[in-house]
């Protein structure tokens, strides 16, 4: 009776099985590449960033004269009038309560010192209307060009404001400036007469 040998045609050096007889192995470090290696050159960053090339200037925008610029000072501070004597109204315990006596209305009084810049939010929150600058461009349009009235305004209706904003008298100053500029003019019931428009139109009387 022939005996059962488990071990047999195992070898005794790997009796796991296990091949190592896989001949040359090349390692990567070994392996030639079939064409030379690139070095990618990286350029350092630049100082600062490249910038955008300045788009052309739009169409509209030209650069207002200094005529341009007077009537959009005059026409600022004729609403910006309007506006403290509307506000000094709606705060007016005598207009409040409809009061008989002049000695009740604070809004005919001499305005405090530093009043704009005390006050300065409500005023322009009051002067500010969707009307508002579309007043001013109308008085431009009435007095300078139809081509400068098309201008953005904002910028240089909020650099007056901010020109009046550390007056102690406001009234003083927008007087100031305000008096001299409609004289240049000689007869200036013209431009009175404009004023007195865009006054009407900037408080909803007028529907232009």
């Amino acid at each position: 009776m022939t005996s059962f040998n488990p071990l047999a045609g195992v070898n005794p050096s790997d009796p796991f099985g296990i091949r190592t007889d896989f001949g040359d192995v090349k390692t990567a470090s070994s392996v030639t590449p079939s064409h030379p290696t690139q070095m990618l050159t990286i350029p350092p960053p630049p100082d600062s960033p490249p910038r955008a090339p300045s788009s052309p200037p739009h169409p509209w925008v030209v650069e207002l004269s200094d005529e341009s610029l007077k009537n959009v000072k005059i026409a600022t501070i004729r609403l910006l009038t309007c506006a403290i004597r509307k506000y000094r109204e709606e705060v007016c315990y005598g207009c409040i309560v409809n009061h008989p006596s002049q000695m009740q209305h604070e809004c005919i009084w001499e305005t405090p010192e530093f009043y704009f810049a005390t006050h300065y939010d409500e005023i322009v929150k009051i002067l500010w209307t969707p009307r508002f600058i579309p007043a001013v461009r109308l008085f431009l349009c009435a007095t300078s060009s139809l081509w400068e009235s098309r201008n953005e305004l904002t910028t240089p209706v909020n650099i007056i404001l901010t020109e009046l904003l550390p007056s102690a008298n406001i009234e003083q100053a927008m007087n100031d400036i305000f008096l001299p500029l409609m004289s240049e003019d000689g007869d200036a019931s013209v431009k009175y007469a404009h004023l007195g428009m865009i006054e009407h139109y900037w408080s909803g009387r007028h529907m232009l």
